[in-house]
């Protein structure tokens, strides 16, 4: 074989291995990119969930509040009455 035939052979080669290292890294790249993006999701929701029970807690405060206030008010009312 010539040695142009030669080299053809070896880019050839060369393409192929470097193509077969830069899929496999290509494809650690996009997996760690999907771990990082269900991470992501996984702190999101946390966030959220816990947003949410303080918003909960909060409002539930507030009622009880509010039904202590105007319980006490009627009873302070009625008791004015007699």
């Amino acid at each position: 074989m010539d040695k142009v035939g030669q080299g053809g052979q070896w880019i050839a080669a060369s393409l192929v291995e470097n193509g077969s290292f830069l899929l496999s890294l290509v494809s650690a790249l996009l997996t760690a990119l999907g771990i990082l993006l269900a991470l992501s999701g996984v702190i999101a929701y946390i966030r959220v969930k816990s947003a949410a029970r303080a918003i909960a807690v909060e409002e539930a405060r507030n009622t009880a509040q509010a039904i202590a206030e105007k319980a006490a008010n009627d009873y302070l009312r009625l008791k004015s009455r007699l």
